[in-house]
């Protein structure tokens, strides 16, 4: 079922998914992963982010489409945590290893020349 799909996804080192518990319109879906997206971006923990995206959705729709047919069905399966954007590439080290790189191609050539 949708829950053996997250264990999967857990499995690889995915500890949250976002699923649908039942079948649903591809418009709908659409709309509310975007505006899911928006909220995940501004480093809300995923269930805030997805209930937010919902009542968003429900706002903007009109007539049928507030129907819970239309926006029910997804679901945070897994930890809830925001995402931790907070790590960034560690460009210090970077620069560090490429000028000690730098450097020992210099010394190599410098020192193959003097005995060649």
């Amino acid at each position: 079922g949708c829950f053996g799909f997250s264990l999967g996804f857990a499995s690889l080192g995915r500890p949250s998914s976002v699923i649908n518990l039942c079948a649903v319109v591809d418009q709908s879906t659409d709309g509310l992963t975007e505006l899911f997206y928006i909220y995940v971006a501004k480093r809300m923990p995923f269930d805030i982010a997805l209930q937010k995206a919902k009542l968003d959705f429900i706002h903007a729709a009109s007539g049928e489409k507030k129907l819970p047919y239309y926006w029910a069905a997804a679901i945070v399966a897994g930890k809830t945590d925001a995402v931790d954007t907070g790590k960034s590439f560690p460009w210090k080290s970077l620069f560090i290893l490429a000028g000690l790189t730098c450097l020992s191609l210099f010394l190599f050539l410098k020192l193959t020349r003097v005995y060649a």
